[in-house]
Formats: C-alpha cells, sequence, structure tokens
C-alpha cells in the first residue's frame, strides 16, 4: 500500500529532533562518535546571550560567504554567515541562507554588509556565483577577500573541531531571535551526510581563515584550551578502566 506521511507531524518531529533529524526519519542511523560535530559540540556552555556580549566591542567582524552554483531544487542554499571575535572568542551573530539566484545574491550580500558594517572582510569562496559576486562589487565594496578552497570539505571541516570543541566557537542561545540554529546543528550534526552542507563550509571557511590569520597568543590559548580537554578526557577514561577490568575479572571467574 502507499506510504501516508503527514507533512506537518514530520515537520514537527524534525524540529523537536534537531540534529538526530536524519537519524529517525531517514533511518540513516549515526553513531554520536563518528561525527565530525558531535551535538555536544552545542550545548549550553557553548551558547551566548546578549548580556554576556563584550561591554567594549569586538576585535574584529567577518562576513563569510558560501554560494551555490544555481539556483536549482537539488542545488544548495546560500548561507552567509558573520561571526565576530573577541581575543581567541568567536561569535556566530548571523546566518542567512536560502536558494538565491544571483541577483538576490548580490542584494542579500549588500544587505548584510550594511547591517554589520564594522565588518572590514568579507570572504567570498572564488568558486561558481561567489567568482561573480567578488567581480560584481569589487568596485563598490571594500574589503572582498577571494578564498582557494584547499583540502577536501572533511579535512577543512576537522581543521576546526578544536575551536568548537573547546569552546571558543560560540552561537546564539535565543533561537527566537536567531531561528536559523535549529538549521545550522541540524547541518554541523550530520555533515559529511547530511543532504546539505552551505551552513558548515561558511562557518569552517571563516574559522579556517581565522586560524590562519590570527595572532600566535590566541593559538596559543586555543591549544592551551584543547589540551585541558584532552587531559580531562583521558583522567575520564582512567577511572573508567579500573571498574572495566573488575568487570572483565568477575565474567573470566564465572
Amino acid at each position: 500500500c502507499a506510504e501516508y506521511r503527514d507533512e506537518a507531524a514530520l515537520a514537527k518531529l524534525a524540529k523537536d529532533l534537531d540534529g538526530e533529524r536524519e537519524a529517525q526519519l531517514e533511518q540513516n542511523p549515526r553513531d554520536e562518535s563518528t561525527r565530525i560535530f558531535p551535538i555536544s559540540f552545542f550545548d549550553p556552555d557553548k551558547r551566548w546571550t546578549e548580556k554576556e556580549l563584550p561591554d567594549d566591542g569586538f576585535d574584529d567582524t567577518i562576513i563569510s560567504v558560501d554560494a551555490t552554483f544555481k539556483d536549482k531544487p537539488d542545488s544548495d542554499d546560500v548561507a552567509i554567515a558573520v561571526i565576530s571575535t573577541k581575543g581567541p572568542y568567536r561569535y556566530l551573530r548571523k546566518l542567512v541562507y536560502g536558494k538565491l539566484g544571483f541577483t538576490a545574491l548580490v542584494e542579500t550580500f549588500k544587505r548584510v554588509c550594511e547591517e554589520f558594517p564594522e565588518a572590514t572582510t568579507k570572504l567570498i569562496e572564488d568558486k561558481a556565483n561567489g567568482t561573480a559576486l567578488i567581480d560584481t562589487l569589487k568596485k563598490q565594496i571594500p574589503g572582498l577577500v577571494p578564498i582557494d578552497p584547499q583540502g577536501s570539505k572533511v579535512s577543512r571541516a576537522h581543521a576546526c573541531t578544536i575551536e568548537i570543541q573547546t569552546g571558543f566557537f560560540l552561537t546564539p542561545a535565543d533561537e527566537d531571535e536567531h531561528p536559523y540554529m535549529p538549521f545550522l546543528r541540524d547541518q554541523f550534526t550530520n555533515f559529511p551526510l547530511g543532504r546539505h552542507d552551505d551552513a558548515v563550509d561558511a562557518v569552517t571557511q571563516c574559522l579556517n581563515w581565522l586560524r590562519m590569520n590570527g595572532s600566535d597568543v590566541v593559538q596559543q590559548l586555543i591549544a592551551a584550551k584543547a589540551e585541558e580537554e584532552k587531559a580531562r578526557y583521558d583522567a575520564s577514561q582512567n577511572a573508567k578502566a579500573p571498574r572495566v577490568n573488575a568487570l572483565a575479572d568477575m565474567l573470566k571467574r564465572g
């Protein structure tokens, strides 16, 4: 018989499941340990609220663009991420996404630049509509930086895990004000097996650029936090070892 799908119920379930949507609705189970970006990367302690933003402003603000080839139903969305920095911390302040033709892409990008005039650098992947965007606006908007991505999407994503895992990449806590957050988590936690990865590309493009162009002090702070996280994990594993060994001995005796 024909399969019945209550689309409204599925939409609500997808929102409730958030990052587990693909595993549950698509019956494509994922082992949490195999994820590049586990759901724990988006825990409450890795979120920012308005009162937690730096009182003296940000050090820098970057706009990062991942542009699709063409506005067809099976193509990825365009993603424009705005990330501000304060010391080693990176705050995701805005994400714009959608299937945009080139004209709409130009207008949307210009509006984001107007909303964040403090953004001195605009990273645009130098491929597809990104190249055309640079050519069209290079005499109108300063700070356009063509990005020639190196390596695979997966390797570029792996390079950003330290910043996210150690809590230096912060996402908005207020999901009413920032309704893209479920979409963002869904893409990250299902990457690279999800249907779309445009938001992942836009964010990791910015994080990688910041890491390669950041100060040594910032990198030292991130590395130190990574060592703390590793030491904490190793300690937890060592604490488990005696219990595991004791259980193994009991099984042998049994």
